[in-house]
């Protein structure tokens, strides 16, 4: 109830401005996606293998430039920490501030990665003028609490110290299926991050570090994590993506090979196949659907 009032809040917020009409645009995006599991049990989801969910949305723009977002999942991640329907739900000045249910600036938002209520202010860091995103998070009770912040472009780091982050089906994708997150409660409360980008000619290179620290639970163990991706763009229609996740606790190295073809603007297909050592660990077939 109390993040249904704050979607409208935000929605009414947009809406203020005097003498203003804002614009209002409804739009879908799918993501249906057929899984294989090592069990070899095929599986339908409204989700892809990393946590992306469908969802309906609805945007306001007014003139003054305030934007209001407002979008819902058309399914929940089976023992997803974050198990509203809500998916994101804000109010910002694009470029300055933005107050709601939003993706932390945490990294490459590809290890750390979750959907928390907060108030962020985007500016620039005193010495280089780098970018600067900082936030505040006040979760639900057992969902991620504290500051987040992320400072750099191309090159990053990034910090995260409170309560309970990592436990939502989006985080730590790479590592692990969306349904397996901890669950509310587990997670860490301190989170440090380094990330790369760099691009050449039809090739982009990512790179992150990750290192969790202070834990919730004798499972939530200190540990760190490093990824790397090369996407290579075979044309203006296909794009190639391998990535590599190694798990330095347990010694583990998890690998998901993407291709994605741009069928048309508001159409993708993708295919994707992940294993883990040797071991193929799932495979899936799915679209994007944009409209």
């Amino acid at each position: 109830m109390l993040r249904a009032c704050l979607c409208l809040l935000a929605i009414a917020y947009a809406c203020a401005v005097p003498a203003q009409q804002p614009q209002v645009s409804v739009n879908l995006d799918l993501w249906p996606t057929v899984r294989a599991d090592r069990d070899g049990k095929f599986r339908f989801h409204w989700y892809d293998d990393t946590g992306h969910h469908s969802v309906v949305s609805v945007t306001m723009l007014t003139e003054v430039g305030f934007r209001a977002f407002v979008s819902q999942r058309l399914e929940l991640i089976a023992g997803d920490a974050d198990n509203e329907y809500l998916n994101e739900f804000y109010v910002e000045d694009t470029g300055y501030w933005r107050v709601g249910k939003q993706l932390i600036p945490f990294g490459l938002e590809s290890l750390e990665r979750e959907l928390v209520t907060a108030a962020r202010a985007d500016t620039r860091f005193a010495l280089g003028g780098w970018p600067l995103k900082i936030a505040w998070c006040g979760g639900n009770i057992g969902l991620p609490t504290g500051y987040v912040a992320r400072v750099g472009r191309s090159l990053g780091l990034s910090i995260a110290s409170g309560r309970h982050f990592g436990v939502s089906g989006l985080a730590f994708q790479e590592l692990r299926r969306p349904e397996d997150s901890p669950g509310r409660g587990r997670g860490y409360r301190e989170m440090y991050g380094a990330d790369l980008t760099h691009r050449v000619g039809r090739l982009r290179l990512e790179a992150e570090w990750v290192r969790t620290r202070r834990g919730h639970s004798a499972e939530d163990v200190d540990n760190d994590y490093a990824l790397a991706r090369l996407v290579y763009t075979l044309s203006g229609e296909q794009s190639v993506a391998l990535t590599l996740a190694h798990d330095f606790d347990a010694g583990s190295d998890h690998y998901r090979l993407r291709h994605s073809l741009l069928v048309h603007d508001r159409l993708e297909a993708f295919q994707q196949l992940r294993w883990r050592e040797a071991s193929i660990t799932e495979a899936s077939l799915g679209l994007r659907i944009r409209f």
